[in-house]
């Protein structure tokens, strides 16, 4: 089984973006604001609660990453909220941006075999992807990575083979990116292919990189 495509690095992907188009930065910049994008797509928003103070380290809710999206955990009551690939463009970042906070940068890559994406970066290297202003696919990884961005098994940059494995049916295969593994609808890399690697980067729906 061939794996799906991710980024190696999020910080190369910026490198080959160019900035939004007006419209493009219009959106983002209303989403940022609090504002709502045009619903134009049948998709339902998550019935995600507002943060108790406008600072996002008073509110508990954590992101929690997942192969078919993302979710927000209540800290204090563990009750999850899904927010699914499909989502719409504007839920989506404020939904997220309750637990992140604003949104660091924005763009587009025209450029990807799966077509032109929109991307917003979050604190901890959290990108989202946006095709068709809906909820495609996301990516955490490298240095600087958030090792508190993890699976509701745990698992995020930083997360040992043993840990993966024990978590996830994990396949591991060497490919033209480095150690990479599939674990469900998850895709990663590990920082090499020995027992005592460490996850280094994880993916999961719509991505770029060239293979």
């Amino acid at each position: 089984m061939t794996m799906r495509q991710g980024w190696v690095m999020v910080m190369a992907m910026l490198g080959a973006c160019s900035a939004a188009p007006p419209a493009a930065n219009t959106q983002m910049a209303a989403a940022d604001a609090g504002g709502k994008f045009p619903d134009n797509s049948a998709s339902s928003a998550t019935d995600v609660p507002a943060p108790g103070a406008s600072d996002p380290a008073a509110t508990p809710l954590v992101v929690a990453l997942a192969g078919d999206g993302l979710q927000l955990v209540d800290g204090d009551s563990g009750k999850t909220y899904s927010v699914p690939f499909g989502t719409e463009q504007g839920q989506t970042i404020q939904s997220i941006g309750k637990a992140q906070g604003p949104i660091s940068e924005t763009g587009v890559n025209e450029e990807c075999g799966a077509g032109p994406i929109y991307f917003a970066d979050f604190s901890g290297t959290l990108t989202l992807v946006f095709q068709d202003r809906k909820f495609a696919g996301w990516s955490v990884g490298g240095s600087k990575a958030d090792s508190k961005l993890t699976t509701i098994a745990g698992i995020g940059v930083g997360s040992t083979r043993k840990a993966l494995e024990a978590a996830y049916s994990v396949k591991i295969e060497e490919s033209t990116i480095g150690t990479e593994f599939l674990a469900g609808d998850l895709s990663g890399l590990l920082d090499g292919a020995g027992a005592g690697a460490t996850v280094s980067h994880l993916w999961a729906g719509v991505t770029c990189i060239a293979r």
